[in-house]
């Protein structure tokens, strides 16, 4: 085990010695951004850019006045669920990746570009990742990467975290074995890169997922994977000229990176309401009867019928699945207008009734996009709703009193710390329930009754409040 170990941190730094990030020790980084760059670190109509400054990266020690920020992009017109952190390059600005995470994030995509420590991500410096992922409790997905040194340290946190789901690896070496993993991984190189050519990276494909993508942009350099100045010289020291553009360069990069993050397992919110606003919990009581709608303004490829199911609820579908197994409880095929890279994905691609649930219909369900349309679960190419999609027929405390009214934590506090603790309680819970629906029905045809039946409600509220000893 030592040796292995030792083994893993030898080729570490033989890595970092061959793609020349050198000297780790300095307090700048020396390998400066272009002036450009900094306009990306502005918020935009799409994105919103912050400076997040952090009190503590490993929640105790508490972190260097100079070094305490890492730059969080934001998609403004849709709630992100995969996200894709940046580790710099070594002695690497960490602001000349703002292009690209702007960019990234301009498609659905939280997108962090994580500044490091003496500006090398090496030997431990990527484990900042934690703090980010702490930060972000809603995202499903994570993908990390990083240019150089930084996408080497990616393949140590990405083995070492189970929260990473995805490998992005920017003109760099594996130094462990990721063959073994769920890890989805892409690794992309340029043809003219002098630090870590094409052999050095082919080299590593025995120690990477055996359905990697390896994409070789011809004409690409070391240099090109950032907005860097390198004047009065073309390129870093050790890389050779590049025979394409930075903008042409950057455009492949983005492209394939994009195309990875959207390939990553796909968890969507996709149930709303029928004003097209995000709704997991639909309502089916004779005075409120709510339609299960379907919308995306995520998709980025998706142009075409589709079909949509809603199926009861599975809790975890497995690769091969068959999704009306037993039944289907509704379906429908919807056409949705996608978006291409160089579009905004914030615009609604769709948003249509998928169905309307009757009172009885009680229960969760969820919702699969099946995008080849073969009946099956196919992970990494079908949607499901990231959320459980309830249908309740409304409690009846909440049709006296508001959905909104702070006072029903109460109510269901009494119900469960006190009523349910005693056999005449539980009866009176059974009772409850099994005649809401009536109760609510003869409550909805004399809104004057409604109204006592309120004023006695709140009356009780302080005397539950006493029993339970707040």
């Amino acid at each position: 085990m030592k040796i292995k170990k030792l083994t893993v941190v030898f080729f570490t730094f033989l890595i970092v010695y061959v793609c020349d990030i050198g000297n780790v020790i300095a307090l700048e980084c020396s390998h400066t951004s272009l002036p450009i760059a900094s306009d990306f670190l502005i918020t935009s109509d799409e994105v919103e850019v912050s400076t997040v400054e952090v009190d503590s990266w490993d929640g105790t020690t508490p972190a260097e006045t100079d070094d305490n920020i890492y730059y969080a992009f934001l998609p403004k017109n849709t709630a992100p669920v995969n996200a894709f952190i940046i580790l710099p390059g070594g002695n690497c600005d960490p602001r000349a990746y703002a292009p690209a995470a702007h960019k990234i994030a301009s498609q659905g995509f939280l997108t962090v570009v994580l500044p490091m420590p003496l500006c090398v991500a090496m030997p431990g410096g990527f484990k900042r990742a934690d703090k980010i992922i702490r930060d972000f409790e809603e995202i499903e997905k994570w993908a990390i990467g990083g240019h150089s040194v930084g996408g080497t340290a990616a393949c140590i946190y990405a083995r070492k975290n189970g929260d990473i789901d995805g490998v992005i690896i920017w003109a760099s070496l594996p130094p462990n074995r990721l063959d073994n993993t769920n890890v989805k991984v892409m690794t992309i190189y340029g043809s003219k890169d002098g630090r870590c050519g094409p052999e050095s990276v082919m080299s590593s494909a025995a120690i990477l997922p055996v359905d990697t993508v390896f994409v070789e942009i011809e004409g690409g350099n070391h240099t090109q994977f950032g907005y860097f100045d390198t004047s009065p010289n073309s390129h870093f020291e050790s890389d050779n000229a590049a025979t394409i553009t930075l903008e042409e360069q950057q455009e492949i990069i983005l492209n394939n990176t994009l195309d990875f993050l959207s390939s990553m397992p796909h968890n969507q919110q996709m149930s709303a309401n029928e004003s097209c606003s995000q709704q997991d919990t639909f309502y089916t009581n004779v005075s409120k009867r709510e339609s299960v709608y379907v919308y995306g303004n995520w998709y980025s490829s998706l142009n075409g019928m589709y079909d949509f199911y809603l199926t009861e609820n599975k809790g975890n579908w497995i690769d091969g699945d068959s999704i009306c197994s037993p039944e289907c409880v509704a379906s429908k095929s919807i056409f949705i207008n996608g978006v291409t890279h160089d579009e905004p994905s914030g615009k609604i691609n769709f948003c249509e009734e998928l169905w309307k649930p009757a009172i009885g219909d009680n229960n969760t369900y969820d919702i699969i996009l099946d995008v080849n349309g073969n009946g099956v679960y196919d992970e990494g190419i079908d949607y499901v709703d990231i959320n459980n999609t309830f249908v309740d027929q409304g409690c009846l405390a909440v049709y006296i009193l508001g959905e909104d009214n702070p006072r029903l934590d109460t109510i269901r506090q009494f119900r469960d710390k006190v009523l349910a603790k005693n056999l005449l309680g539980r009866k009176m819970i059974y009772f409850y329930y099994k005649n809401e629906d009536n109760i609510i029905l003869i409550l909805d045809r004399h809104p004057t009754v409604k109204k006592s039946a309120r004023e006695v409600l709140e009356s009780l509220i302080p005397i539950m409040v006493k029993i339970l000893g707040k």
